[in-house]
């Protein structure tokens, strides 16, 4: 089976952090988002995964180059999610595609809804959910899609997860090179009379890292035991509601409040106070730092 992670964003709602580190390798409990999917998706069948960079893209290419199975395009002029489908193209078999957004964290099972797309034979596939403050996918009764940025209240409206299945031919009218989003082709498909399927989800756990306070969120989840938590998410360095990686080095006399998660080789100054903050790993923070509800990169 093949899958597809688009990974070439910006990052722009999570700056000035993802100026530093693109917003697929921020770390989850000290291990890149981007490793954690693609464990996820390698584990539920999928035995190539084409991966899109731009932003950063040197780091992304670094982390993921010696994993089987892994096809790197390199974008050098940011092509959308249109547009970087539409380059893949050559690299797909006829067989459907299964696309994931670099940057969400969610208990959806990948085969389920690959598996599901197939049996129902549709062209494209859509994962939606009932997400209030994203819902803006409209579907008819027989949860067929029929419109894309929504606003009124009285259409039945779901949200996207940024997962979905597509047969690859449809891609090919995407013009190529050229920046598009994926959902403008959606829109042509509609209009041609064609089927856009809603697979609809309901009962899972799902999140975009789309800002900080949602990276802050997401971890107070994990380490509360509020979300699931990926079978590889180290829970050995857990200690209580923080995670403290083995290798950190943690001053005298450090107060940790709420929860905390420190990651590999950083070094936390004797008296620090930290309440809901992320250390990255190598981030040092000097003695005597009273911090919360921040990241700290470095």
């Amino acid at each position: 089976m093949q899958a597809m992670i688009l990974a070439a964003g910006l990052g722009t709602r999570l700056q000035p952090y993802s100026n530093i580190r693109p917003k697929p390798l921020f770390p989850i409990l000290n291990q890149p988002l981007i490793l954690l999917t693609i464990e996820c998706l390698q584990k539920a069948g999928f035995d190539k995964i084409v991966i899109n960079t731009h932003h950063l893209s040197k780091q992304i290419i670094e982390t993921v180059q010696d994993i089987s199975g892994i096809i790197l395009q390199q974008e050098e002029v940011i092509l959308g999610t249109g547009g970087g489908l539409r380059r893949a193209f050559s690299s797909f078999s006829k067989e459907p595609v299964l696309v994931v957004n670099a940057d969400i964290y969610h208990d959806i099972d990948y085969a389920v809804i690959y598996y599901r797309h197939q049996r129902d034979n549709h062209c494209v596939s859509l994962v939606l959910h009932d997400s209030p403050r994203y819902n803006n996918v409209s579907i008819n009764e027989n949860q067929h899609i029929t419109n894309f940025g929504c606003n009124n209240n009285n259409l039945n409206l779901l949200a996207f997860t940024g997962i979905h299945v597509i047969n690859p031919e449809i891609l090919t009218i995407i013009s190529p090179e050229i920046y598009s989003s994926i959902i403008e082709c959606y829109r042509t498909l509609i209009r041609r009379g064609e089927t856009v399927q809603g697979l609809v989800l309901n009962n899972l756990y799902w999140t975009d890292m789309g800002s900080p306070s949602d990276y802050l969120h997401l971890h107070e989840g994990l380490l509360k035991g509020k979300i699931p938590a990926y079978p590889s998410l180290k829970k050995d360095a857990m200690e209580g509601p923080n995670y403290i990686a083995k290798d950190a080095i943690i001053g005298d006399k450090v107060e940790m409040n709420d929860w905390v998660s420190i990651g590999s080789f950083a070094n936390v100054g004797s008296g620090t106070e930290l309440t809901r903050v992320v250390v990255w790993d190598g981030a040092t923070l000097a003695p005597g730092s009273i911090l919360s509800d921040t990241i700290v990169t470095g």
